[in-house]
């Protein structure tokens, strides 16, 4: 896996697949399943993983901010005081609005 790709979707393209990637998290020996139509931070939270901090669930407190190292992915509406256009571009996304689209490899982010 070489560098993160955001891809940013259409209107009316698909956003999401029920395909399944694997999540790989950086210091860890994990290889967490993901389906492609659940966030990243739902689906560990339905495996009883605890590795991202949980917050309001919806893009808003930023508690669950994450860095993806590589894999392509898509993200819903975040707010914009917790990740900002410069940081989406280094592939800072909130885990409740992330969306896999291939193999990931994130970053836990110490807030």
């Amino acid at each position: 896996m070489a560098g993160h790709k955001n891809i940013f979707f259409k209107k009316n393209m698909t956003r999401h697949t029920k395909k399944e990637f694997r999540i790989f998290i950086e210091g860890h020996d994990d290889q967490i399943p993901c389906p492609g139509d659940k966030s990243v931070l739902k689906n560990m939270e339905m495996r009883g993983l605890t590795h991202i901090a949980v917050g309001c669930r919806g893009g808003g407190c930023g508690v669950c901010k994450v860095r993806v190292i590589s894999g392509a992915y898509t993200i819903s509406k975040m707010a914009v005081g917790k990740v900002t256009k410069e940081e989406r571009k280094l592939g800072y996304a909130l885990a409740c609005c992330l969306y896999t689209r291939g193999d990931l490899k994130i970053r836990l982010i110490q807030i």
